[in-house]
């Protein structure tokens, strides 16, 4: 073999395994005999050792698949349970989402029934200031077909200027005694009943009664009377007119508040009033009030500023007539003016 692998031109093939290299037929020993026995027998037990590879090769491949399969079916509880947790996420996802999902259509809800209720009272306010608007306009109209259903309150030109005369001489009279001892006295004295504790009393029970439902109410219907007026009451180049068909609404008004003074009558607050206002008049400074009250009346400067009074409310009932009074008033309802 040494020989031979040293020629260029020889090949050698199906050289036999590791085990049976070159070495072991180095001997002398060995005859031609045995060593083409031993060529001969190392193909098949390549062949041999082959299969055997093939065959660890399936086992080993078994074993393998085995192994899978085994890991596989513990795998298999564990894949089921994250398959599990999923579909649990997944439909919590899908039940925050419709969640929000509703939660978006009831704000839009929300919103669109605010949208409308501002439009609907946009809308009312609009028809609102256009029947007003018309309303003012037919009944500031001098050749209106209602005018002999409105209550007027008329003033002409001459008696506007007598009434104005009389009133700045109550205005000339009260400059000139304003400053003078009876008045200074007066007023004086009640400046110091107004600041007295008793009158703080009744100021702090009257912040307490408002309180209340029965105070609020009263104080609505109050109100109510005075909002009616500024429906009723018209102002125009002639004078004031009323309108007769508005008069019921004032007298309803006028009735409720009439009615919650008569039940405030029936209630604890009349006696709590009546106690806290009976200390207010007998105080020391109700009495003194009282004493310079009295002296002021006696004094000139009383007498002065009466006397334009009384010829201003006589101006007042010469100059302003009412007329268009209903028919249906009775004697009780007769407007006094003055």
């Amino acid at each position: 073999m040494k020989v031979l692998g040293d020629k260029k031109n020889v090949k050698v093939t199906d050289y036999v395994p590791k085990e049976y290299d070159s070495d072991d037929f180095s001997d002398d020993d060995s005859t031609d005999e045995e060593k083409e026995f031993a060529v001969k027998k190392a193909p098949k037990k390549a062949a041999a050792k082959k299969t055997v590879a093939k065959k660890t090769k399936k086992a080993a491949a078994d074993s393998s698949s085995d192994d899978e399969e085994e890991l596989a079916v513990k795998k298999a509880p564990k894949k089921a349970a994250a398959k599990k947790t999923v579909a649990k996420k997944t439909k919590k996802a899908a039940a925050d989402s419709s969640s929000d999902d509703e939660e978006e259509l009831a704000e839009a809800a929300e919103d669109k029934k605010a949208a409308d209720a501002k439009a609907a009272d946009a809308k009312a306010a609009d028809a609102k200031k256009a029947a007003a608007k018309k309303t003012k306009k037919a009944d500031t109209d001098s050749s209106s077909d209602d005018e002999e259903d409105l209550i007027k309150i008329s003033v002409d030109k001459a008696g506007r200027k007598q009434i104005s005369k009389e009133w700045n001489d109550v205005e000339h009279v009260w400059k000139r005694i304003e400053h003078s001892k009876p008045v200074r006295n007066l007023g004086a004295s009640l400046n110091r009943w107004g600041n007295s504790k008793e009158i703080s009393d009744i100021k702090a029970l009257d912040k307490k009664f408002m309180s209340t439902p029965r105070g609020k109410k009263m104080a609505r219907e109050i109100g109510d009377v005075f909002q009616q007026l500024d429906k009723s009451v018209y102002h125009n180049k002639a004078g004031l007119q009323i309108n007769n068909k508005e008069l019921v609404h004032i007298d309803d008004e006028l009735n409720d508040v009439e009615a919650e003074f008569k039940s405030f009558k029936k209630s604890k607050w009349q006696k709590i009033y009546e106690a806290k206002w009976e200390a207010a008049f007998k105080n020391k400074q109700a009495h003194s009030v009282h004493r310079r009250m009295k002296a002021f009346k006696k004094s000139p400067q009383a007498a002065a500023l009466k006397k334009e009074m009384r010829e201003f409310k006589v101006s007042l009932k010469k100059n302003v007539k009412v007329t268009d009074i209903p028919k249906n008033f009775a004697e009780e309802d007769n407007l006094y003016l003055f």
